[in-house]
């Protein structure tokens, strides 16, 4: 009588606690369970009226059975509605602890606290981290869990990140692999390897040298009378004829323009018939190719004008700078000085080409 815990502390102290003599009345419960399910409302409860024995499932609800496996781990779950529960919904709500017999021998109290591991588990129950008193191991493994799920749901996105930036890695190699392709599509090979080790081009003069100069006849007009998308459509087809055209004959186009295209080839052995013959046919190749594309307004084919024109040493200098062929010299200004004097359809040849 002198001792200063009361009832109403133990079951503050003990929130989930149930206490049940030997014929298994209720004698009192904790605080949580009082309020929480109602009981305090109900008068002559037995064990096996609230609680539904789930481990160890061979036991039998009696008082014997309880003592003789006091030192075992119990797991319940409430039969009685609790005043979170929605209507019809069953909320399995479950507790795990300990059969503890007092001193007397006449009675049993059943220490426990909630059966939930998760945060997701506690919540379906309807009940929170702030049911559990500070103390109580279980919220500390709530917690634990619930960082471990956090950690490994961060480890699999990570996962996928890892493989989503292996896969962008390669596509980027690609990308760029193909990206240095068209860089240096038209540059000799002895200027890109000197850029692919990070040395510098100096200018170059080349003792002969053939440039070819085409251009489309009555661009003027075609652009007045055919709408933009038909005109790009035309550059395309024209670009992708002649791009493959050059590299058949292994010359460099030093500048392509809309409507011009210039390219240059030279003797490295200073015999020019090589990059002259390979012009000539270049020529031959891009009149007949532009001739396959009909413009649609007019119902006729395209007609090239082309000039190919042969210099000696010292008449033009070819450059490399900044990824770009630049030419100097007499050679540019007579190429297109000539385009006036050249017929549609027809290829224009030097002198010295012939």
């Amino acid at each position: 009588s002198n001792f200063p815990v009361l009832l109403r502390d133990v079951t503050r102290i003990f929130p989930c606690h149930i206490c049940f003599d030997r014929n298994l009345m209720i004698q009192h419960v904790g605080t949580f369970l009082l309020n929480e399910y109602n009981l305090a409302n109900k008068k002559g409860l037995y064990l096996h009226n609230v609680l539904e024995l789930l481990e160890p499932n061979v036991l039998q609800m009696d008082f014997a059975s309880f003592l003789e496996h006091a030192n075992t781990r119990f797991i319940v779950r409430l039969k009685v509605d609790g005043n979170r529960a929605k209507c019809g919904q069953d909320l399995n709500f479950r507790l795990s602890g300990q059969m503890q017999p007092l001193a007397s021998g006449n009675s049993i109290v059943f220490l426990c606290s909630p059966y939930v591991k998760t945060v997701r588990q506690l919540l379906d129950a309807r009940h929170y981290i702030s049911d559990m008193p500070i103390r109580d191991a279980t919220r500390l493994v709530v917690m634990l869990n619930q960082s471990r799920m956090w950690q490994l749901e961060q480890n699999k996105h990570l996962d996928e990140l890892r493989v989503a930036h292996a896969g962008l890695k390669e596509e980027l190699t690609k990308q760029q692999t193909r990206n240095r392709q068209i860089q240096y599509r038209h540059v000799p090979a002895q200027i890109v390897e000197m850029l692919q080790h990070g040395k510098t081009f100096d200018p170059h003069m080349h003792r002969e040298t053939t440039v070819l100069s085409c251009s489309v006849a009555d661009f003027a007009t075609i652009t007045a009378v055919c709408n933009p998308p038909e005109v790009m459509a035309m550059l395309n087809e024209l670009n992708s004829r002649f791009n493959r055209l050059i590299e058949m004959r292994k010359l460099h186009l030093l500048q392509a323009q809309a409507d011009s295209w210039l390219v240059v080839g030279w003797a490295a052995d200073r015999s020019h018939v090589s990059c002259a013959s390979s012009a000539l046919d270049l020529a031959l190749g891009m009149t007949a190719e532009a001739r396959q594309i009909i413009v649609r307004h007019f119902g006729l084919p395209i007609r090239c004008i082309t000039q190919v024109l042969h210099f000696l040493e010292k008449r033009m200098h070819i450059i490399f700078l900044h990824l770009r062929f630049v030419i100097y010299g007499e050679s540019v200004q007579a190429a297109h000085a000539l385009c006036a004097k050249a017929d549609p359809g027809k290829c224009l040849v030097s002198n010295a080409v012939r």
